[in-house]
């Protein structure tokens, strides 16, 4: 299932290593993870909150 998902978001699933890069970001409101694999495919998510924790 894994790499049925990784391939149909442009994700390479072959040769078994990859080259990629990670970049983290973050404003006041979002964290952004970018990852950039060794095809030129890029994955890109963003972490918005959603609530708090009162306890910490």
């Amino acid at each position: 299932m894994g790499r049925r998902l990784a391939k149909s978001v442009g994700i390479p699933v072959d040769p078994p290593r990859r080259g990629f890069e990670v970049t983290i970001r973050h404003t006041l409101t979002v964290l952004e993870w970018t990852r950039r694999f060794d095809n030129g495919a890029v994955m890109r998510s963003l972490f918005r909150q959603v609530g708090t924790r009162l306890s910490g």
